[in-house]
């Protein structure tokens, strides 16, 4: 099994892992370095490793948790979004009127960055523009 050595919050950790894995590890060791650099500096080096890595592990598991949930409304805003165009398609194919779309709701998406909720949108919007491409060359 191979072993690397990692740093984090600037003590050196020789951790091992299954072959291939190297990389995945180096780079989890260094988001795990970055939240232990932040604490060091906000808090001083007086900080127990113990209590520095439990708290760097604790922002890292908040962190995730809030990608998460933006995923989750992303995963259910693009579902509704194709059952709208789901149903769009159906009613321009029968004639009959299309639904009205729900609006967004644009909290879901907000990051601190708004980047990830960018790529989001950028993604739907894709999504979206080819199946009303297929409508258009499907219409009369």
């Amino acid at each position: 099994m191979p072993e690397i050595t990692v740093e984090v919050g600037g003590r050196p950790y020789r951790v091992a892992c299954e072959p291939g894995e190297e990389s995945l590890l180096g780079e989890a060791a260094r988001q795990l370095d970055t939240e232990a650099r932040t604490l060091t500096q906000a808090l001083g080096t007086g900080l127990p490793e113990s209590r520095m890595l439990l708290m760097a592990g604790l922002m890292l598991a908040d962190r995730l948790n809030g990608v998460e949930t933006k995923k989750r409304a992303a995963d259910e805003a693009l579902l509704a979004a194709e059952q709208r165009a789901r149903e769009a398609e159906k009613a321009a194919r029968t004639g009959a009127e299309a639904p009205r779309p729900v609006p967004a709701q644009p909290a879901l998406f907000t990051d601190p960055d708004g980047e990830r909720a960018m790529a989001l949108l950028e993604d739907m919007a894709g999504r979206l523009e080819d199946i009303a491409d297929r409508l258009e060359a499907d219409a009369p």
